[in-house]
This record gives C-alpha cells, sequence and structure tokens, in this order.
C-alpha cells in the first residue's frame, strides 16, 4: 500500500509532531537549494562543444524627439550546450573580453571546445583552458 508524502502521513510513520516534520522539510529544502546553486553542473568538459553568441536586445535609435528617453543598448549573453539541450542565458552590460570571460569560465568545465561567431572577444579564450573554434555565419 502505498502513502500520500505530505506532512501529516511522514509525521505519523515517524512519531514525529506535523511542526517538527515541516521545520526539517524547510531545512532539507533550503540545503538542497544552496548546494544546487554552489555546486551547480558546468556546461561542457574536455572534448565537448558549448556554443556561445552575444546579442543586443534593445538598441538606442536616433530620434528627433527631444522628449525621448535616452537609452543604453542592452545585451544578453548565451551559452548552449546542445549535449543536454541545458543553456544560460545572461544579461551582460558589453559584449566585452572582461565581462564575458569570467562567464565563461564560471559556467564550462576547462578543456570545453568553445564555438562562437569569431567576436574579438573571445579571441583569449585559449589562455583560459578552452579550445576556441569559429563558426562562420553564411
Amino acid at each position: 500500500m502505498l502513502l500520500e508524502v505530505n506532512q501529516k502521513n511522514i509525521s505519523s510513520a515517524i512519531s514525529l509532531d506535523e511542526k517538527t516534520v515541516s521545520a526539517w522539510q524547510a531545512k532539507i529544502r533550503d540545503q538542497s537549494l544552496k548546494e544546487i546553486q554552489e555546486h551547480k553542473t558546468k556546461l561542457g568538459g574536455p572534448d565537448k562543444v558549448v556554443e556561445i553568441d552575444g546579442s543586443v536586445i534593445l538598441k538606442a535609435k536616433p530620434t528627433r524627439n527631444r522628449h525621448a528617453r535616452p537609452r543604453k543598448a542592452k545585451w544578453i549573453f548565451a551559452l548552449y550546450y546542445r549535449q543536454t539541450g541545458r543553456s544560460v542565458i545572461k544579461s551582460v552590460s558589453s559584449r566585452s573580453a572582461p565581462v564575458l570571460i569570467p562567464i565563461i569560465q564560471n559556467n564550462c568545465l576547462p578543456g570545453t571546445i568553445i564555438h562562437s561567431d569569431g567576436w574579438k572577444g573571445y579571441k583569449d579564450l585559449g589562455k583560459y583552458g578552452f579550445i576556441h573554434k569559429v563558426v562562420v555565419h553564411k
């Protein structure tokens, strides 16, 4: 016979009151979330391919309207691991190497083959333990 897993059934099965079970469930949930955030699985690895690209999602357009609010361009940066379908998308202030390389380092394992469009900000990826290959879009 299967029992529904809820606080009442757990508390009767292990002879603890529901408040204690609830408190322990919250602690386990919080600790599990902390573990996931601290030890998240990185993308790629030796001989594995991760595709990267940046894109502007909001571009400032010139206007004659003197009441228009000035807008800065907004960039996003994405990493995609085709083998698992996992991706990471970050909002970034620019598409420069000092901004993008730490994101790649924090989300990809050393030895990962990085496919990119050849943007100059990616040119030094080899210095950081990655294999960089440029894909030409036609």
